[in-house]
């Protein structure tokens, strides 16, 4: 990367300049501090035209012990806006082209929000360039309609989403609004056209649609990345951090990650929203102390605790559990918290079930949902009929479905919401993302 004079902004032993890339055949501008130092972190920015400059406060915190680079990408902040799809594929390709231009080959990885998906995106197609990979807030993940439902209940403020910052005061509360409605009464039917149908999977005419459009186009790309098979084999050790209260990158995501990466680690930060990044002096030690010793181990051994018989929810609401079980029966309750449960069966009717981290093995059916609602978040099924189900809505993200006959029996008509979920029955092996409305069958 040839150096350019410092933009007026930029304190004197920073550097900046711009790289040309040969995936949109573009110019990228880019900022270093800590040249001095022999470990690289590349940053990654989210959504909206501040581009590197959503890390303006933590870089000089990082650049006391590694040498820092941040890009703005193409189409956002002082890089060009070159047609092209910007999807996190895209983005992925160009940063390995940037490294290898740069003669980086082991370096340190941190993403936020859009950046998160694109750095995991980059970490999936790239391990070997990685050392760590810190992803914070990040977006996408989930299916585009669980992600579009979270957004939709939650007020939005411009201070959350650093795009909305960018705008007249007066426009920032019907923008956010406008986020809520389509978020919540369109994104979230799937008998809507996707941007597959509205723009087909052809490049140019993606590009020619959305030409001078990036936040459009990074985001409904966004939307379209499938992580299917790719988290679980990722052994990049790898650091999630979160806001408790994040209203646009639901901290499900978080726990989603944590579960599929098998060298991960989660750190949630209460009454936090969507940008950790504004608080350096928070969420600094942390990055430091992992990138310095990375060890996620703790994370995901536990050990078993002892049975505790039998589970019976009969009309009671508000209830948190968790343990190990022989089987477990909800019927007529609501605000279910199922976390950290084992359990032999699950027998659910007429209920509304949150499930986080919940294995069942069964000889025989090991979930029974009956006119119901339920949300698991990685969820791992092994019986000879992993779920039966009649009349419900099941959101199931990390789930890994394995049966002897049947991953889905229904009963009656069901609405499935998978999000990077693996389904194992008589010898097929099938990766579900997507919403299904299925009949009994």
């Amino acid at each position: 990367m040839q150096a350019k004079a410092a933009p007026p902004e930029l304190p004197p032993d920073w550097h900046s300049g711009f790289a040309t890339e040969p995936v949109f055949d573009s110019k990228v501008f880019w900022v270093e501090a800590g040249k001095e130092n022999d470990n690289t972190i590349l940053l990654i920015h989210g959504l909206g035209q501040k581009g590197w400059r959503d890390w303006q406060q933590l870089i000089p915190l990082l650049a006391q012990e590694h040498r820092v680079l941040a890009i703005d990408l193409p189409g956002f902040g002082r890089s060009d806006s070159p047609a092209g799809k910007y999807s996190p594929e895209n983005y992925a390709n160009m940063i390995k082209a940037l490294a290898d231009n740069a003669g980086l080959s082991h370096f340190d990885l941190i993403g936020h929000s859009m950046g998160g998906n694109v750095a995991l995106r980059f970490a999936t197609r790239y391990p070997e360039y990685l050392k760590h990979l810190v992803l914070i807030s990040a977006a996408g993940v989930l299916e585009r309609s669980t992600f579009a439902q979270h957004s939709a209940a939650l007020p939005i403020e411009s201070g959350m989403v650093p795009a909305l910052q960018e705008l007249p005061e007066s426009l920032q509360v019907d923008i956010s609004q406008l986020i809520r409605d389509v978020s919540g009464e369109l994104l979230r039917w799937e008998a809507l056209p996707t941007p597959e149908d509205l723009l087909g999977s052809d490049e140019h005419t993606w590009a020619r649609a959305l030409a001078g459009q990036p936040t459009i186009n990074a985001a409904l790309a966004l939307t379209q990345e499938n992580y299917s098979g790719d988290l679980s084999s990722l052994q990049v050790p790898s650091f999630i951090i979160w806001g408790k209260d994040d209203p646009v990158t639901p901290l499900r995501t978080g726990h989603l990650l944590n579960g599929q990466l098998p060298n991960s680690r989660l750190e949630v930060f209460p009454e936090m929203g969507h940008m950790p990044v504004n608080y350096p002096e928070r969420i600094y030690p942390l990055i430091r102390d992992f990138l310095k010793n990375p060890d996620t181990r703790s994370q995901h051994v536990a050990d078993t605790p002892a049975s505790k018989g039998e589970y019976h929810c009969n009309n009671q609401n508000n209830q948190t559990v968790s343990g190990v079980y022989t089987a477990m029966r909800i019927v007529g309750c609501k605000n279910i918290q199922l976390k950290q449960v084992q359990a032999q069966s699950i027998f659910i009717h007429q209920s509304q079930v949150d499930m986080l981290n919940v294995s069942v093995t069964s000889p025989g059916t090991g979930l029974q949902v009956e006119h119901s609602s339920l949300t698991a978040t990685n969820l791992s099924i092994n019986a000879e009929r992993a779920i039966v189900a009649g009349n419900s809505e099941l959101d199931l993200a990390g789930a890994t479905l394995t049966a002897k006959k049947a991953a889905l029996t229904n009963l009656a008509p069901n609405r499935y919401v998978f999000s990077v979920s693996e389904l194992k029955s008589s010898g097929v092996q099938e990766w579900a993302h997507g919403v299904y409305r299925l009949g009994a069958q």
